[in-house]
């Protein structure tokens, strides 16, 4: 199952991921505005990466050239037959569904990529890595459907049978009060519970690929086609992108419907402050071997965001407090600032290059340690788990 979803995102999140290398050079000048005109207008919130300035990154450049991701970049290539280095431009992601995660519809959302590729080549490649693919057509418009293997799911069904004939053999002859009801059941029931969601990427034209859930990205197409009206025709939304921060290397909004902000405030009581939100608007920007970042909450309430911008400011002080071992997290912490004003909550950092790439190193760091501490659990003997999970 997971060959899927790894396949569905393969095109969006791994070419962005891979995207910052030395030189631009995308198949041209795609900008926000253009992404909006192919996005539908019921759109919750996009997400815009200009993707040609991201390469110019002297930050990312270096850590690409990390021998760990040196080798992922060539893997993704030998995968799809695209280069980041020279095929991606731009690219824009844009959200929908039910943002309170609560019942009813969840969060999806879709990408659209700006770049220079060969349908037949990127198919070709993509079946020759054993891809489950499907090749059709909406609307005119060439798609593929991204499929999951039946067979996958096998070796689940095949590891409780082994353990059957143990449980049924003492218990048969004690009749069928418990036997028939628990082993085999229960088993069974899980599997198809985490059905996966259809995957598509649809061929707009020479230089666009959308692609997200089937229903996302047929979307996307009737809004290119002129059949319905684009994200351009969202007043909301417009207003939003009018206050963004549309210069920097990465920027969105996300606009909150009243009934999602009050299933999320009532799942999680300690986000009462934000009963009042309507938006978040955000960017990331790299200039002088500095990351420039904020998120704005944007709200109506300004005793509650008085009271939000206070709680977040005290928990940025014991953090850094409690940050004896890890000094890189304190210094983190004291590079953030919170302010609050009568319509908005704001969060904004400077992060020096320094201080990115020791923060790059623990988090590494982090993650092996949370490996060991799992394997650790279940041996005893600490220093004998170790070298296995290096390898």
């Amino acid at each position: 199952m997971k060959k899927t979803v790894v396949w569905a995102l393969v095109l969006a999140v791994g070419l962005f991921a891979f995207a910052a290398c030395k030189k631009s050079g995308g198949p041209g000048a795609a900008t926000a505005k253009d992404m909006i005109a192919f996005m539908p207008q019921n759109v919750a919130g996009v997400l815009f990466i200009d993707v040609n300035r991201v390469m110019k990154v002297e930050f990312v450049t270096k850590a690409l050239a990390e021998p760990k991701a040196a080798k992922g970049l060539q893997d993704f290539i030998q995968k799809t037959g695209l280069d980041p280095r020279t095929d991606i431009s731009y690219l824009g992601l844009g959200l929908t569904g039910n943002l309170s995660g609560g019942e009813g519809s969840s969060p999806s959302g879709f990408g659209i990529l700006n770049l220079k590729y060969d349908k037949a080549a990127l198919v070709a490649k993509m079946k020759e890595n054993k891809a489950k693919i499907v090749e059709g057509e909406y609307e005119g418009i060439s798609t593929i459907e991204i499929t999951a293997e039946p067979k996958a799911e096998e070796p689940k069904t095949e590891e409780p049978k082994a353990e059957e004939p143990k449980t049924e053999e003492p218990k048969a002859a004690e009749g069928t009060d418990v036997v028939p009801g628990t082993a085999t059941p229960q088993v069974d029931v899980e599997i198809p519970k985490v059905p996966e969601k259809p995957m598509m990427a649809a061929f707009l034209n020479d230089s666009h690929i959308v692609l997200g859930p089937v229903a996302d990205v047929k979307a996307v197409c009737d809004v290119f086609k002129k059949k319905s009206p684009s994200a351009k025709d969202n007043a909301e939304l417009s207003n939003l992108i009018l206050g963004a921060n549309k210069a920097a290397i990465a920027w969105g909004v996300i606009a909150f419907k009243p009934e999602d902000v009050k299933k999320m405030v009532e799942s999680t009581p300690m986000l009462s402050s934000l009963a009042s939100l309507k938006a978040i608007v955000l960017y990331f920007d790299y200039a002088n071997k500095t990351l420039d970042m904020a998120f704005k909450a944007v709200t109506s309430d300004g005793v509650k965001n008085k009271e939000l911008a206070d709680m977040i400011t005290g928990f940025k002080a014991m953090g850094a407090l409690a940050s004896g071992q890890k000094p890189e997290i304190g210094e983190l912490l004291n590079k953030i600032e919170v302010t609050s004003a009568a319509d908005n909550v704001t969060i904004k950092a400077l992060l020096p290059e320094e201080l990115l790439v020791k923060l790059s190193k623990m988090a590494e760091s982090e993650i092996l340690n949370k490996m060991g501490g799992e394997v650790k659990t279940e041996d005893k003997p600490v220093e004998d788990v170790k070298p296995a999970e290096i390898k």
